[in-house]
């Protein structure tokens, strides 16, 4: 728990009447450490955004210039060089995706 958090916690109703100077201090830092902290989400969404993009264009990129008919006998469809890293960048993107879904929730 914040120290933030733990004064609002401690206003009772007779510290809002006795010292309401002191009870607004506190709400208008709240009010202030709250909009920072919204500041930072917003922030890390849009780095979120950027970083999932980047990985589906560098996992496009993987696919389209590795994609090789040769292997489709076997169920491949990319050159053994490019499966590795192709699969790390799913796997990441699904991570993210993750990351997403823990924040919408």
């Amino acid at each position: 728990m914040s120290d933030i958090e733990q004064r609002l916690r401690a206003i009772d109703e007779v510290a809002m009447y006795e010292a309401p100077a002191t009870t607004e201090a506190i709400i208008r830092e709240a009010a202030d450490e709250l909009a920072r902290l919204e500041a930072d989400n917003a922030s890390l969404r849009s780095r979120l955004e950027e970083a999932e993009g980047a990985l589906k264009a560098a996992r496009e990129f993987i696919a389209d210039e590795f994609n090789d008919d040769r292997y489709e006998e076997s169920g491949e469809w990319l050159s053994p060089e490019a499966r590795d890293v192709h699969k790390q960048l799913c796997e990441a993107e699904v991570a993210l995706s993750a990351l997403r879904e823990a924040d919408h929730a």
